[in-house]
């Protein structure tokens, strides 16, 4: 029995050494995957902290572009309010334009009738309206 018992002893010291070598490949292997995993949790800490500046530089970029947007929509509805006003300004001048033609349309005509009415006068009207000129204002003074 003593026999029995040494060889069962022999066995259960070898099942035990197998266990620790079992247990010691586990560890370095679980050791191994616990420094890759702190390996790339470090990574992804730093991919998640530049996305997040990239995130920030975004909305900033998208702040700015939205208050460019309503910049230029300012810009534009001036601008329209200015292409209106140059439309009636040019509108009036066209108008004064076309006044001025006309009186001098006007003035042309009536510039050529009074040359007319010179020219039907007779020659010797200037001195017999200054004789006439000279008569009534006699009379008005005396």
């Amino acid at each position: 029995m003593h026999s029995t018992q040494a060889v069962e002893e022999a066995r259960l010291q070898e099942g035990c050494q197998q266990l620790e070598l079992l247990i010691y490949a586990s560890k370095v292997v679980y050791d191994h995957d616990m420094a890759e995993v702190e390996r790339e949790r470090s990574v992804l800490d730093v991919e998640r902290i530049e996305a997040i500046a990239a995130m920030e530089e975004v909305t900033k970029a998208l702040r700015e572009l939205e208050g460019h947007r309503e910049a230029l929509t300012v810009l534009k509805t001036r601008a329209e309010g200015h292409k209106l006003e140059l439309t009636c300004r040019e509108a009036a001048v066209t108008e004064q334009e076309e006044a001025a033609i006309q009186c001098e349309g006007f003035l042309r005509t009536a510039t050529a009738r009074v040359r007319e009415s010179y020219e039907d006068v007779p020659s010797n009207f200037a001195t017999s309206s200054l004789a006439l000129g000279a008569h009534v204002w006699g009379c008005h003074h005396r």
